[in-house]
Formats: structure tokens, C-alpha cells, sequence
């Protein structure tokens, strides 16, 4: 699937994910304390394997001490490589982390585009070989 970023960038969805914040969560009500534990612990799908990842961290909390309900993963890739001055690498891709609502009503690329707003890409990115 092919999806255009806010700031233009075309991209390729590699990979997509999205669990509930507090899948962990047995008893008790979130604290801060427990916030920061949790947030600690996010991390992209282990099958991915080894990439750069950008965690938006604006936007995590509902209301007070509640984060939003859903962690949402995007991988996305490029065929254009970053700053590629000797021609060696074949593109480059980034996985997206962010929290947000669960949103039935919006598309999935709509729910990639708006949830991880605005970014460099070739700030935040890393480029690959095949």
C-alpha cells in the first residue's frame, strides 16, 4: 500500500499493528508511575526486526493519568535513499510508534497520515541494502 505523509513523502506500508495500551494491565488504575513503565516498554513487532523507529510521544494521554487506548505500529519504507552521495543503499524505511483512539470510522492510510502527524523523514529514517 502506498501512502503520502503530511509533509509529501511517498512511502510504502511494510507492516501495520495495533494493540490495546493496557493489554497488560490486570487490576489496579493507571498511575503516573505505571504510565511511564508502560511507555518504556513499547516497542515495535520483534518480526521486524532492527530498524530505526520514531515514538511520537505527543499526544499520549486521553484525559489525566489515562494514555490514549490503542498503540499503533507503522513500517514504512522508501525506494529513495537518504543522502545517498555514492549510490550504495537501495532505499530507506522507518517504523512509526504512536498512541491514539481506536478510530473504526477513518481509512487505514488516514489512520497512519494523522496519527503520526508531521516528521523528517530524512532526520528519522534509515537506509537499507537489499
Amino acid at each position: 500500500m502506498k501512502i503520502e505523509l503530511i509533509g509529501g513523502k511517498k512511502v510504502n506500508l511494510e507492516g501495520f499493528n495495533v494493540e490495546p495500551t493496557f493489554a497488560g494491565l490486570l487490576v489496579g488504575i493507571p498511575t503516573e508511575e505505571s504510565n511511564q513503565l508502560l511507555i518504556k516498554s513499547i516497542k515495535p513487532p520483534k518480526q521486524w526486526g532492527q530498524r530505526a523507529t520514531l515514538f511520537k510521544k505527543s499526544d499520549l494521554y486521553a484525559s489525566k493519568n489515562v494514555l490514549n487506548p490503542m498503540i499503533y505500529s507503522a513500517w514504512l519504507s522508501s525506494p529513495e535513499p537518504i543522502n545517498d552521495k555514492d549510490n550504495e543503499y537501495d532505499g530507506s524505511n522507518l517504523i512509526l510508534i504512536w498512541l491514539g483512539d481506536e478510530n473504526k470510522e477513518m481509512t487505514l492510510e488516514d489512520l497512519i497520515v494523522y496519527g503520526i502527524g508531521l516528521f523528517d523523514w530524512d532526520k528519522n529514517a534509515e537506509n537499507y541494502q537489499l
